[in-house]
């Protein structure tokens, strides 16, 4: 739940609209995180990763994901593809990723993810291969795509 949508005056707080009504860089992340189409990591109790796609729409939805693995930015180091098939309305695990989602020391690897259908992607994310420090936070919030 979306808890304070727009300012009723001029200030600066949390919402993701100001009193102009002009949407704020937070506005473009709520309207990523609640797309209809949406693959993401998913962490399991026992410890292993996979890849998860929720499809919220009413048709059913054929598609390609790419995972990549990244330790430094802009180089992959590996690659997991495939096809996906998920039903309307309805979420499921697509891939396992513990062969490329090895934990490393230094604090810049992560993985990405793509979901295309034909040549458009639809949904992407990414997860760091580690915990991060507070140190890094700075960093990693510098580094997020920008809309």
């Amino acid at each position: 739940m979306l808890w304070n949508v727009a300012d009723c005056w001029p200030q600066f707080s949390d919402a993701v609209i100001d009193y102009y009504l002009r949407p704020k860089l937070a506005c473009n992340y709520v309207k990523w995180a609640c797309s209809p189409i949406h693959v993401s990591f998913l962490s399991r109790s026992d410890g292993t990763l996979a890849l998860h796609v929720a499809n919220d729409t009413l048709g059913a939805l054929d598609a390609t994901y790419h995972v990549a693995k990244h330790l430094a930015p802009g180089q992959p180091e590996g690659c997991i593809e495939g096809r996906v098939h998920v039903p309307a309305n309805g979420s499921m695990v697509v891939a396992d990723l513990n062969d490329i989602a090895e934990p490393v020391e230094s604090g810049h690897g992560y993985l990405s993810v793509q979901l295309r259908v034909q040549d458009r992607t639809v949904s992407y994310n990414r997860r760091r291969l580690r915990k991060p420090t507070l140190d890094e936070i700075p960093a990693i919030i510098a580094s997020l795509p920008a809309f």
